[in-house]
């Protein structure tokens, strides 16, 4: 999916920057995406520090963390999905 403001932006961070996204669940759209642009990130020196969650992924227990909660609010998103699409179909049943 493309994302030309956050695209824009991550053109500008260089080696020593830090990142402050306000949740890692803003930063991309699935486990492998965000896990990518991290390790991106990371390959130019770039630490990311997220304000909900409280982790800088500049440690090694943060960027642990991170990959875990990365997997968390893709399963979230999936579950939202899953339950929408469940409501609409039980709205259909009933005629609704």
């Amino acid at each position: 999916m493309s994302r030309p403001g956050l695209e824009a932006y991550l053109t500008y961070l260089c080696d020593g920057d830090v990142l402050v996204i306000y949740s890692l669940s803003r930063l991309g759209r699935s486990t492998a995406a965000t896990l990518e642009l991290l390790e991106d990130l990371r390959g130019r020196g770039v630490r990311v520090v997220s304000i909900a969650e409280q982790i800088d992924t500049g440690s090694a227990m943060g960027r642990f963390v991170t990959t875990l909660l990365a997997a968390l609010a893709e399963m979230e998103a999936e579950l939202t999905q899953e339950r929408v699409l469940a409501g609409l179909a039980a709205a259909r049943e009933r005629g609704g």
